[in-house]
């Protein structure tokens, strides 16, 4: 029996929540720019202008634009067009923990390439590939940040029938493959607007591919997936675009100084293009309760084989949050190391 999602919790003293990858709150006057005419609230939402905006910074045709409820939503349709039982699906190990739990509801011939701190493993996936086959690739990939160059997503295309490519963290990427990726006839791209957009509460995602796939895709899932207020909240986001860009560049610098540090200390984490950095540590419980202790949670995952050991954070994109971070840091390592030395 699969067990559902358990999303991390943390207690009423945590004011600093980085064990989830949720971007900077957007700015309130926007929020206050966005008004739902009188008279509508009972009237099915219409997606065409948030399309219309995707299609636009996206630089593909309307057509093409599945508007869906968060990137999960564009995931689980995937899963639920192309999978089904008996049919050939790869992907990586660890990842997205969603991408295994949707594809198993299909009954698949399920198989998972390790990919951990290492080059992405492409003759794996294409030696795994079968007659009408699908693969599934998260990059920037969760929970390690890793990611496929543009030379294996075109081999991945030429081996599988179909290829889904979860960029939910593209956005602080260095490698971006965007660009190939949608020239790629059977490739599906799944973006949201979760992460580095800040809307993570309000479940904006999209999918783009080829608009005769992307139709076959549509028909997998509720006809309005996303509400008149979430839609009217995405359209100004993306036509302002304020503060993305500063946001991305924040992240990116406060991921090199959490590596470096962590690198200085004697751990050993995996680069990282996405907001967040991982690595593996003896015994993470410790490290995580002192952090707790500050009011900061991190991420561990004692329930999924293979990452007992792991730790990720959350980067804050925040000068003065990452501050506090990594002060907080420093001090639960020291404790923790005089502790073990006792």
């Amino acid at each position: 029996m699969i067990q559902p999602y358990q999303p991390p919790v943390s207690s009423d003293d945590i004011d600093l929540d980085l064990s989830r990858n949720e971007g900077r709150p957007v700015d309130p006057e926007l929020l206050a720019r966005v008004a739902i005419a009188d008279g509508t609230a009972n009237r099915y939402p219409d997606s065409t202008e948030l399309r219309s905006g995707i299609a636009e910074l996206r630089r593909v045709s309307p057509e093409r634009v599945l508007v869906t409820a968060g990137g999960d939503d564009a995931l689980f349709r995937c899963c639920a067009a192309l999978i089904s039982p008996g049919t050939r699906t790869v992907t990586t190990t660890p990842t997205f923990e969603m991408v295994a739990r949707y594809a198993r509801l299909h009954q698949p011939d399920l198989v998972e390439a390790p990919w951990k701190g290492g080059a992405f493993p492409i003759d794996v996936m294409t030696g795994a590939a079968a007659p009408g086959s699908t693969c599934v690739v998260v990059s920037p990939n969760n929970p390690t940040g890793e990611v496929i160059d543009a030379s294996d997503m075109t081999s991945l295309s030429g081996a599988f029938e179909y290829v889904v490519l979860d960029g939910a963290y593209t956005e602080f990427a260095d490698i971006d493959i965007t660009g190939t990726a949608l020239s790629l006839p059977n490739v599906l791209m799944i973006r949201t607007l979760s992460k580095a957009w800040g809307l993570a509460g309000l479940r904006v995602g999209y999918l783009i591919g080829r608009a005769e796939l992307v139709r076959q895709i549509s028909a997998f899932g509720n006809p309005y997936p996303v509400s008149r207020f979430s839609l009217a909240v995405a359209v100004e986001r993306i036509r302002s675009n304020h503060g993305v860009d500063s946001y991305v560049r924040e992240v990116k610098r406060e991921r090199q100084l959490l590596a470096d540090f962590l690198r200085s200390r004697g751990f050993d984490p995996i680069p990282s293009q996405g907001n967040f950095v991982y690595f593996e540590a003896p015994d993470p419980q410790p490290i995580v309760d002192r952090l707790a202790d500050e009011g900061i949670a991190v991420r561990v995952f004692p329930d999924r084989p293979g990452l007992e050991d792991s730790i990720r954070i959350t980067v804050p994109g925040n000068p003065d949050e990452y501050d506090r971070l990594a002060g907080a840091l420093a001090s639960a390592l020291d404790t923790t190391a005089m502790e073990l030395n006792k």
